[in-house]
């Protein structure tokens, strides 16, 4: 047997006969909870029929001024419904029930025409809010990332540390909205850290607009004070600005001072680079000067200005971020003195590199 919460809904009605008919049968159909739109948990139902709505036959005799029906009505467990502070609409409609006129009746009865035939009333589930019924939270929020700038071309694992209390009343239906900026991506709260609560949290995308969903509680209790760790990973970096923006904010459905502080903060961003350059000299060295060879006034060949050397320079960025642009200045002796010493005849590149030289190549259109 499990134990509920009840509560009796009276119907009553009566009516008067100028001596035309001693009865009338009205056709009525209760509805509990009506305000629930179509597909909503529906709080209450009748506990003899386990629904939330009861049509019925309400036979009224004028022996007796005013008839009455009890229907005794449960509320569902709690954690079939979240919605605990708007009111349980009733209604009732009803209807004469023309079937049961007589037909010897010179005039057939009629409903009141200034009173409407429906009829509303409300009940509200008792929350612990004093004695006006009427919770007004003070919710507080704080955020504390585990890092405090985000690195281009690392996987950067980021963790927020969120600290949410409640310094007032009861919030009903707490929650915690993170609005995520683009480059960042939800992976999870954290559950290794005994000091931080496990959150029930849901990722949702709504009008374009990327939401991390954490339940806080219903309600999230008076003097509730609390950490979460929730994880991300940013790594949508192709076109970054200096930093990105989260958006957190505590929310409930309470009437009255519903949410909290609205936090906003940036992480910047950042570009590290390690660049490396080596180099390698074919041959790696020259004796001079060079048995039985003289260089040429004029010379037009390669062979007639002196033997060949090779200069190749690589450049590697080792990361982890990407560079734009990058400029390395090579210098070598062209003259040693009035004589030439390392006269270029090309430069030759692979990648996606540009040259400039100070003086021209091959001025002397050596072939």
């Amino acid at each position: 047997m499990t134990l509920v919460a009840c509560f009796t809904v009276t119907v009553c009605a009566g009516f008067q006969s100028p001596g035309f008919s001693d009865k009338i049968v009205l056709k009525a159909e209760l509805q509990l909870d009506s305000l629930k739109t179509k597909g909503a948990v529906k709080r209450t139902l009748f506990l003899d029929y386990h629904q939330s709505q009861h049509v019925f036959s309400f036979t009224l005799s004028t022996q007796n001024w005013l008839t009455c029906r009890n229907f005794v009505v449960y509320l569902r467990d709690e954690t079939e419904f979240r919605d605990k502070l708007s009111p349980i609409n009733i209604s009732l409609n009803y209807r004469l029930d023309e079937s049961t006129f007589s037909d010897g009746l010179l005039v057939n009865p009629v409903l009141n025409y200034y009173q409407e035939n429906r009829l509303e009333e409300q009940a509200y589930i008792l929350v612990d809010c004093g004695e006006d019924n009427v919770c007004i939270p003070d919710l507080r929020l704080s955020v504390m990332p585990d890092r405090d700038q985000i690195v281009i071309g690392e996987e950067n694992y980021l963790m927020l540390t969120v600290n949410s209390r409640n310094e007032g009343e009861g919030a009903y239906e707490a929650e915690l909205h993170i609005k995520i900026p683009p480059e960042a991506d939800y992976t999870g709260v954290e559950r290794n850290n005994k000091a931080l609560r496990v959150l029930s949290c849901d990722y949702k995308m709504e009008n374009e607009t990327r939401t991390v969903i954490c339940d806080l509680g219903n309600p999230m209790a008076a003097g509730t004070n609390f950490s979460a760790g929730i994880r991300f990973t940013v790594q949508h970096l192709e076109n970054p600005e200096l930093s990105i923006q989260f958006q957190l904010q505590v929310r409930s459905s309470n009437k009255i001072n519903p949410n909290s502080n609205l936090v906003e903060f940036k992480i910047d961003i950042s570009a590290i680079a390690q660049v490396q350059i080596r180099g390698v000299s074919h041959p790696p060295q020259i004796v001079l000067p060079i048995h039985n060879w003289k260089p040429k006034d004029e010379p037009t060949k390669e062979d007639e200005i002196g033997p060949l050397v090779e200069h190749i320079y690589e450049l590697h960025n080792i990361g982890p971020s990407a560079i734009n642009d990058t400029v390395l200045y090579v210098e070598w002796p062209v003259l040693s003195k009035t004589e030439l010493l390392l006269y270029i005849l090309h430069i030759q590149t692979h990648g996606p590199l540009q040259c400039q030289t100070s003086s021209a190549i091959n001025s002397l259109e050596v072939k």
